[in-house]
């Protein structure tokens, strides 16, 4: 190999490394203890003293808790929870998209924003308060929340 093909296959290979690392974020599979504190913002930030909602509350079921996206802030958790509690009480079920990652930061896809543990996604769809979601966790992950 000559000077020149290697400092051309070079610059080349570096540009995979992101692709190769992946998002670490995503893989990162519990939340940093401590007091919760959100920082940046929305669409570029990071969280730590998250907690996980539940997968099935009174009143609300997570859609795809394989994508570990059911963490956030504690007050959104209390919220989520409240706002599930008042819908079961309507006789009503709430199902629960994405709220963050544990630690937040950037996702693989799906948002721009969720990064900080302060956002969810609440689908209008909602289930009668006696039954949950017909579907298996497996087939949850492939249903479109925006498309029903």
């Amino acid at each position: 190999m000559t000077l020149r093909s290697a400092a051309l296959l070079i610059p080349l290979l570096l540009g995979w490394v992101p692709v190769w690392a992946g998002n670490a974020w995503s893989r990162v599979s519990y939340p940093l203890a401590g007091p919760p504190q959100v920082i940046g913002s929305y669409a570029a930030g990071c969280i730590t003293g998250a907690v996980a909602l539940p997968l099935v509350g009174d009143g609300y079921q997570v859609m795809r808790p394989s994508r570990n996206r059911y963490y956030g802030h504690p007050l959104l958790v209390q919220l989520v929870e409240r706002l599930g509690r008042q819908t079961a009480a309507r006789g009503g079920r709430l199902l629960i998209g994405d709220l963050g990652q544990p630690r937040g930061g950037p996702m693989p896809n799906g948002h721009r924003s969720h990064q900080s543990g302060l956002d969810v996604d609440i689908w209008f769809l909602q289930q009668p308060r006696d039954r949950l979601f017909s579907r298996t966790e497996v087939e949850r992950d492939g249903v479109d929340g925006a498309r029903r």
